[in-house]
């Protein structure tokens, strides 16, 4: 009998984030960003904002190279990264020499 299983079981880190965005919550960090950066692109795939946001978190949290924010973001839960589920990828964006190829979202390599 091949019945679909009824629940799925998806595990995803927390870590110290809770307590960081209590933190850059009472600081007003997203505010200040909104304040000084540019307003969303639709070009973008994520807002200045966010992904400047995630940098603030990663630097705190886990201080991983820029190339690698995606592999570090990737098990973490978005809602403590300050994303909408599914808005931050880690699929390659990056060209055969390592660099971006034209996208704002920051992703590791594979």
């Amino acid at each position: 009998m091949n019945t679909p299983e009824p629940f799925t079981l998806a595990s995803q880190r927390l870590g110290c984030l809770p307590i960081v965005n209590v933190f850059l919550s009472r600081m007003g960090v997203a505010e200040h960003l909104r304040a000084c950066l540019p307003a969303d692109d639709p070009r973008l795939r994520l807002a200045p904002v966010s992904v400047i946001a995630a940098l603030v978190r990663n630097i705190v949290a886990g201080h991983r190279p820029v190339y690698a924010l995606g592999e570090w973001a990737a098990p973490y839960d978005p809602a403590v990264l300050g994303l909408a589920p599914g808005r931050w990828s880690c699929s390659t964006t990056t060209g055969p020499d390592g660099c971006w190829t034209g996208s704002s979202t920051p992703t590791g390599r594979p």
